[in-house]
């Protein structure tokens, strides 16, 4: 079945039903990055990247790579 279901109390058939449960929170990630400026000095930069896997599409993902994300 390929639907969300948002957060909360759902009733599941244990025999029948099966849940995949996501972590969806987002995540950071840090890029690291040296360079230069016009003046021929060097500068270290980081870029925080914040990102989460999108809600509405996680089954056709997990339908398609499985839990190797």
């Amino acid at each position: 079945k390929l639907d969300v279901i948002e957060e909360g109390t759902h009733f599941m058939i244990s025999w029948l039903h099966r849940p995949i449960i996501f972590d969806i929170r987002a995540r950071p990630r840090s890029v690291p990055s040296i360079t230069e400026i016009k003046d021929l000095q060097t500068i270290n930069i980081t870029l925080r990247i914040l990102y989460r896997p999108r809600a509405e599409l996680l089954p056709k993902t997990f339908c398609k790579f499985g839990f190797r994300l």
